[in-house]
């Protein structure tokens, strides 16, 4: 990957942690963060990548895929909370340690909700009518804002005031289930009126 599409794949992390190193260990996969081209472009780096564009079955299982791992990150993330939530001190901390551990995991989850106008997801804007994407949309930034939030104060707290996080990071975990049942209805959806057209 040349140095110029690293610069362009990292914007969405500058956001959140300027340093160069950061830039260096959180390197940004290609595919998920073309917010910043024109759909002529991401559709010409679509093309020369897979050799044509993504059938919207590719699409699906990809986009399953990715449920996938957003919901692991999240189960990680509440038993980070669980622990954090406990009266020993060692495990507030321990809980502590692991929320720090998720940074790349809550990157992750936010170039997901950030990532609309990418190739991948277009599938939505085809398939669905305005209210359903409203839907995913709406969904998108309310967890992209409380993850943005959680980050910011992430560093600051200590094994003492980690509760104070608790209830902003059951929010998160509540948010992102509720979104990924819903994304994953909706390809359920997209699916099945796939099949009654043909």
């Amino acid at each position: 990957m040349s140095q110029s599409n690293v610069l362009a794949n990292t914007r969405l992390l500058l956001a959140f942690q300027p340093s160069a190193a950061s830039l260096i260990v959180l390197r940004l996969t290609r595919h998920r963060d073309w917010r910043h081209r024109t759909r002529a472009a991401v559709v010409l780096a679509n093309t020369e990548r897979k050799g044509g564009l993504m059938e919207p079955r590719q699409s699906i299982e990809h986009l399953r895929n990715e449920h996938a791992e957003i919901l692991r990150v999240t189960d990680k993330i509440e038993v980070a909370l669980s622990l954090a939530s406990r009266e020993e001190f060692t495990s507030r901390q321990k809980g502590l340690a692991e929320l720090r551990t998720l940074q790349q995991g809550l990157i992750g989850i936010s170039q997901h909700c950030g990532s609309e106008d990418c190739i991948l997801e277009s599938i939505y804007h085809h398939y669905l009518d305005g209210q359903r994407h409203e839907r995913i949309c709406t969904q998108h930034l309310g967890i992209f804002r409380l993850i943005v939030s959680l980050r910011r104060e992430l560093p600051f707290f200590t094994a003492d005031s980690v509760a104070e996080a608790i209830p902003q990071g059951e929010d998160l975990v509540a948010r992102i289930r509720e979104h990924i049942a819903y994304e994953e209805e909706m390809l359920a959806y997209i699916e099945n009126s796939r099949l009654q057209l043909q």
